[in-house]
């Protein structure tokens, strides 16, 4: 593989670990501004579980949002 295709590769993970992290950051700040699970579930185009499933474990609640 040429070099340029692996550092096509390292810039697309970088950007792709920095979208991540600006999501992370963004999820936080929604839930610590009181939105809900079924509000970020939207903004993210998933239901309300799978926002929680990826994001609430790291806000420490511990039960799924109610449906």
């Amino acid at each position: 593989m040429p070099q340029y295709e692996l550092d096509d590769i390292r810039e697309a993970r970088e950007d792709r670990d920095r979208a991540e992290d600006r999501l992370d950051l963004a999820v936080a700040i929604a839930r610590d501004k009181g939105d809900s699970w079924e509000a970020i579930g939207r903004a993210l185009g998933v239901a309300k579980q799978s926002a929680w499933e990826k994001y609430g474990k790291s806000f420490e609640e511990p039960h799924p949002p109610a449906s």
